[in-house]
């Protein structure tokens, strides 16, 4: 950890304090690994001696470390370990529910966490999906970014932005404009990948399908099948000489695909077993306002649970059906982040209420996810004895390992200690990073013994 930190020093040393920044991104860091169902400032300071909640706000909501930096600093340092010509960058947003309304970038607005329409914050996101892997367990990825939406009405309320602190710089951006501004960093910083992958909220946007095409970024978008309107130029769909073709609608066109041509495609294995899915696709060219644009794709069908779904695929008409099934399923480890990031992280507990605030933390999970990425990837095991074929272990193990292994060197530590006092320091600051049910008494500790170590800290075996 102290090696992969490094790497970040010379971001933090800022300020007439940089050596605290530093020292507070790390101690930072570390108390998001630990136990404890909340990763507020003040419970991730109270588990991290020789810290405090004051540095730590301090740290995240007022000190001028640029964010911005971090994130390009971690995707500096991921790209070689795992990008590749055939990987993908995914795109989505995701969902902080709040109960007030003071915090940055609040509002009643779409909700996926809960599926409705709510009262929260929106991040849109951006990550880097590895290629290759058909067992979908071991699928792997690492961040390229986040960013808070600003929806219009917080954007355009001077008093909800000088109570938060949102730069004079920052205006109201749609989500594909913030999208797009990923992209251009993960462009400028060279990072190899193949194609652009996401869904709707992104697809269904003319500008933002067009300025991938003046970048020459492929991509696999998905639309609204109702609204997006296509001219078919495969067989049957091309009329006769003189006719005029009338556009219609990806939904149209997929409810007129003969039974015979949709077609089970298997695109990845699954913990528990082949996964497939029923897929067509057709030439066309897209239309805008009626008339045919400079857009020729594949439009590529998916049918699922008496659903279908439509996609655009450009710049890799190569591609058979299955292969542009795989690019399009290929997005899903972006969701599986998320909550990682939530669930083992406390991406969604920050309480503070500032622009900056919010974007530091963010920022601090994203570095914190990398690393547990990268142990991953170095912790591979045999497939000889593992739960249906698994061959990585997962970030949850991850994080339990990272727990046990901080807990053995300070038992042996403490066990090798050359007085009693400095032995019952070293217990204390295991009791207290850990979150351990143990009380100090005269002369010893209480509340936990040895044997009930592991499973305290969740270890199953």
């Amino acid at each position: 950890m102290r090696s992969f930190f490094a790497d970040y020093d010379d971001l933090f040393d800022v300020g007439v304090r940089s050596a605290d920044t530093q020292d507070n991104a790390r101690s930072y860091v570390h108390s998001l690994f630990l136990k404890g169902e909340r990763k507020s400032m003040e419970p991730l300071a109270r588990r991290v001696p020789d810290s405090g909640p004051d540095r730590f706000q301090n740290f995240i909501t007022y000190s001028p470390w640029d964010w911005e930096a971090v994130q390009e600093r971690t995707i500096a340092l991921m790209a070689p370990l795992f990008a590749d010509p055939w990987g993908l960058i995914a795109l989505d947003d995701t969902a902080f529910p709040k109960q007030g309304s003071e915090s940055v970038g609040v509002a009643s607005q779409w909700c996926g966490t809960r599926g409705k329409t709510a009262n929260c914050q929106v991040g849109v996101n951006a990550q880097y999906i590895q290629p290759g892997v058909l067992f979908s367990p071991d699928l792997s990825s690492f961040p390229l970014g986040m960013r808070l939406y600003l929806p219009k009405e917080r954007a355009e309320d001077p008093a909800h932005r000088e109570k938060c602190g949102v730069p004079p710089e920052i205006e109201f951006q749609e989500k594909w404009r913030i999208a797009l501004g990923l992209i251009e960093r993960v462009r400028r910083l060279q990072v190899p990948h193949l194609a652009i992958v996401a869904d709707a909220d992104y697809g269904r946007s003319g500008e933002f399908r067009r300025q991938l095409r003046t970048w020459d970024e492929k991509y696999v978008l998905g639309v609204q099948p109702e609204n997006c309107q296509v001219l078919p130029l495969g067989e049957g769909w091309r009329g006769q000489q003189g006719q005029m073709l009338t556009p219609r609608s990806c939904a149209e066109i997929a409810r007129k695909v003969p039974p015979s041509q949709w077609q089970r495609v298997y695109w990845s294995t699954g913990a528990d077993g082949p996964m497939y899915v029923e897929a067509n696709h057709t030439r066309a060219v897209v239309c805008e306002d009626g008339e045919p644009t400079d857009e020729e794709v594949w439009v590529v069908f998916e049918r699922r649970d008496n659903e279908t779904k439509a996609y655009l695929a450009w710049g890799v008409d190569d591609l058979t059906v299955q292969g542009h099934v795989r690019l399009i399923r290929g997005r899903w480890p972006i969701e599986q982040s998320y909550e990682q990031m939530k669930e083992e992280l406390g991406l969604d507990h920050f309480e503070g209420r500032s622009w900056l605030g919010w974007h530091h933390h963010v920022t601090m999970v994203m570095m914190a996810y990398a690393f547990l990425r990268k142990e991953r990837a170095q912790r591979a095991i045999s497939g000889k004895g593992t739960t249906k074929g698994r061959q990585l272990p997962t970030i949850p193990q991850v994080r339990i390992w990272l727990q046990v292994a901080v807990a053995i060197r300070i038992l042996r530590m403490a066990d090798e200690a050359p007085t009693p006092e400095e032995r019952r320091r070293l217990l204390a600051y295991l009791f207290q990073m850990l979150d351990l049910p143990i009380r100090a008494e005269e002369g010893g500790y209480r509340g936990l013994s040895l044997e009930e170590l592991p499973k305290w800290l969740g270890l199953t075996s």
